[in-house]
């Protein structure tokens, strides 16, 4: 489901789908408006006070159940590419607490890829090393106005976000799963890791959910990935949350070119802007020309 509220817009250069099926499975409202190369949702369409724009002439803006021709759902276009590799013993945890322990607090460094059992806690200004980061449980947060984030090279960085024992998709699993969590003003500016010659079968994804993790059960509920409180961002990739929310709040903005989004749910309020350029081919492992899913 797509919600865009409060004053807050969503523009893309690409196409948008809802695949949910509910009667306001795209709903816009609140002097929000929505720019797309085309606008699809399986569902029916709920627009209050707002707009839709679509650039491409000659179909329906939004196309919806109501169309000549409704949409139809799109398979997730990523479920052929397999989740990075993870050891769950506690002998892999290259950085970060032991199990259970709480995040790892880091400020005003430079990291290094690898396990991060606990998760990480990002203060001041921080430089990631090109590589795979792996967050077994305690989640991925950056706290505050005044830090900032960004690559250390040029070959990116991906973000697999993980139990911290294996996700087995049963309830047990919210007590060692933690969310993504950009709040309180700070600035974030990455890259996803390239396919420099030798290819592990994630590149182009920026942020990657354990596709077993604890599922949203609706928007605004955990668990919740969000950008709040005036975060901005420049990312290069992709963001994949495919059982899970992601929400933009609170005045905030991103994301600049080269990003496609798939989630269960993408939630912006509150006067929040976020802008949507697909990848270039080299860096998309995405070959369908849909660039946005929820």
């Amino acid at each position: 489901m797509l919600y865009v509220t409060s004053d807050s817009e969503l523009i893309a250069n690409c196409g948008i789908v809802a695949n949910s099926t509910s009667s306001d499975g795209l709903y816009v409202s609140s002097g929000s408006k929505i720019e797309a190369t085309t606008v699809e949702t399986v569902g029916g369409t709920h627009k209050s006070g707002s707009t839709i724009t679509c650039s491409v002439e000659g179909a329906d803006c939004p196309t919806d159940k109501n169309s000549d021709n409704p949409p139809t759902k799109v398979a997730d276009p990523l479920a052929n590419i397999a989740a990075p590799a993870v050891s769950y013993t506690n002998g892999e945890c290259q950085h970060g607490t032991s199990p259970g322990d709480g995040q790892k607090e880091v400020e005003d460094t430079t990291i290094n890829p690898g396990v991060y059992c606990g998760g990480l806690l990002l203060k001041g200004n921080i430089k990631m090393r090109d590589g795979l980061y792996v967050m077994r449980g305690g989640g991925f947060t950056v706290d505050g106005s005044d830090t900032s984030v960004e690559n250390a090279g040029s070959g990116g960085v991906t973000i697999y976000n993980t139990c911290k024992d294996a996700c087995t998709g049963n309830e047990e699993d919210k007590e060692d799963y933690w969310q993504i969590e950009l709040k309180s003003g700070p600035s974030i500016d990455l890259e996803a890791t390239k396919c420099n010659g030798s290819c592990e079968g994630y590149e182009g994804i920026l942020f990657f959910a354990d596709r077993d993790a604890p599922e949203s059960p609706e928007p605004e509920t955990e668990p919740r990935n969000y950008f709040d409180s005036s975060a901005s961002s420049s990312f290069s990739g992709i963001i994949y949350l495919p059982n899970q929310s992601f929400e933009v709040t609170s005045g905030s903005t991103g994301f600049g070119a080269q990003t496609i989004i798939i989630s269960k749910y993408l939630y912006l309020s509150s006067s929040s802007v976020l802008n949507i350029s697909s990848l270039s081919s080299g860096e998309n492992p995405i070959t369908s020309e849909v660039t946005l899913v929820e």
